[in-house]
């Protein structure tokens, strides 16, 4: 736990950094480059989502692969199969880069009534994949230690390599550069943190040997049940702002992308709780032969993000569209509907983390196409039909919907028969009177809160009081069903920590 404890901090506090780094890039590239930019920026992260396709969900199937002889303590083995990793994704960076230089050339036909020259639409996506990709040719290393337990070892090189690349980009775009030297920028930022991690672990880890003739590449058979997980999940997560573009234009892309930044950020950081167990969990569910997993860990971890989506959807009632008002200007503030769509869209994508964990950690992952095939299929069809009636607002629907059937009718039910680390009518009774607590209180926070801000001081404070008093309402509502177990053990292991260092004083 305290591997699983400093994988998530090394992960999670350079990433609120990061934050608002990237708003304020955000908000320079709107102002100093214009709405079509911002957007063009917005729309090339979508379509380099389908570039990732390449990868297969390789890095998964690698980092499974690795858990077995890291706990034998195999070296040999474990130099294997890195050397086949190492291969491995060095073409994957290759068919990305690849893919990219083709597909730049038909970005610029699927923006509706677009206005951006053609050349520069295609080197500026070119830039931006190749900056992307460069990770792949050193990823390694990265998986290596993740494998390990010892995520927070590349946490640290590569969050501190990304805010200093978010420094660079904003001096750039303070400077009026263009768009394309910001992205040359990012080159140079990536190939340098990378080529650090990659020193840092030959000098450190004197074992690992990436031998190209004795190479062991059969995780990579364990992709074809990958494979159809990312491409469901791409179209699936990447489709809205696609449609939106070709069928609303770029204006529409960047009130999407604005909101759908915050959506991502909280997901974001949300998802590292579960990446920084995904080694703990999956070394222990491999080590021992019966694969069992602690159901009251489960119960506990499911508990605690039901508690993160109430406090954090409540309060973005207000959050929400107050700061795109303050922070962009009331010409980007979405329609209410749309607002609290993406609020929903929040709550599903944090409360569904808990079996994602799972999933990840223990490698189930032929068992679950079914419910990512769902999921993509359900979304992209309802998404073509809602946009065209209801706006963005339907396209949102359609994602909702998607993950409500995908993740909470068909997912449960594999999960269950394969790890048996829940009882169905225990898993729906906290879904449905957990869900139902966490939307009165969202509903109590519409009706109530009424307060009109016009600094991001004055946000950020109203934002902060607002969170504490939905905090303690959500702690009471735990405390009443007797989910409260988490905190109650981090409350013992502070305790029990102080009276350790009182001890020491003491002796």
């Amino acid at each position: 736990m305290k591997k699983a404890l400093k994988n998530f901090v090394t992960d999670a506090f350079p990433e609120i950094i990061m934050i608002f780094l990237n708003l304020i890039l955000l908000k320079l590239f709107y102002s100093r480059l214009g709405t079509d930019v911002y957007a063009l920026y917005q729309l090339f992260s979508q379509y380099f989502a389908y570039l990732l396709l390449a990868e297969a969900g390789f890095s998964s199937a690698a980092l499974v692969s690795l858990y077995k002889p890291l706990a034998d303590n195999n070296t040999n083995e474990v130099n294997k199969k890195l050397s086949g990793i190492s291969f491995i994704f060095r073409n994957i960076g290759i068919i990305i880069i690849v893919l990219a230089i083709i597909i730049s050339f038909i970005i610029p036909f699927t923006i509706k009534g677009n206005t951006l020259d053609t050349f520069y639409i295609v080197t500026t996506f070119i830039l931006f994949a190749i900056s992307n990709s460069i990770n792949y040719f050193f990823f390694t290393y990265r998986i290596y230690y993740d494998a390990k337990g010892e995520k927070y070892i590349p946490n640290l090189v590569y969050q501190i390599g990304s805010i200093i690349k978010y420094l660079v980009e904003i001096i750039i775009l303070l400077l009026r550069a263009d768009f394309w030297i910001v992205l040359v920028g990012c080159i140079v930022c990536n190939l340098a943190t990378n080529i650090f991690m990659k020193k840092y672990a030959q000098k450190k880890e004197k074992n690992i040997c990436i031998d190209k003739k004795n190479r062991d590449t059969s995780m990579f058979k364990d992709t074809k049940d990958l494979i159809v997980h990312k491409i469901s999940g791409v179209i699936a997560n990447n489709i809205d702002i696609v449609l939106i573009s070709a069928n609303l234009g770029l204006k529409e892309v960047a009130i999407y992308g604005a909101y759908n930044y915050i959506l991502n950020e909280i997901n974001k950081i949300i998802s590292k709780i579960g990446t920084s167990l995904y080694s703990i969990i999956g070394k222990t569910y491999f080590e021992k032969d019966n694969h069992k997993i602690d159901k009251n860990k489960f119960i506990q971890y499911n508990s605690f993000l039901y508690f993160l989506a109430t406090i954090i959807c409540a309060s973005l009632i207000f959050s929400y569209n107050s700061f795109i008002s303050v922070f962009y200007g009331p010409e980007m503030v979405a329609t209410n509907i749309v607002t609290y769509m993406f609020i929903i869209l929040i709550y599903i994508q944090i409360i569904r983390t808990t079996l994602n964990t799972y999933v990840n950690a223990c490698g189930v992952f032929r068992e679950t196409k079914v419910c990512t095939v769902a999921e993509g299929i359900i979304n992209l069809i309802l998404t073509l039909i809602f946009i065209r009636y209801f706006k963005m607002s339907g396209a949102l629907a359609a994602t909702i919907v998607s993950l409500i059937i995908a993740d909470f009718i068909i997912k449960p039910i594999v999960i269950k028969r394969k790890l048996q680390i829940f009882n169905m009518k225990e898993f729906y009774r906290e879904f449905f009177l957990n869900s139902t607590i966490a939307f009165i209180l969202i509903a109590l926070n519409a009706i109530i809160i009424k307060i009109s801000v016009n600094s991001l001081i004055k946000w950020f404070g109203v934002s902060v009081i607002i969170f504490i008093i939905n905090t303690i309402i959500a702690i009471a509502y735990f405390m009443l069903i007797g989910r409260i177990g988490w905190l109650k053990d981090v409350i013992n292991k502070l305790r029990r920590k102080n009276e350790n260092k009182h001890n020491n004083t003491s002796i």
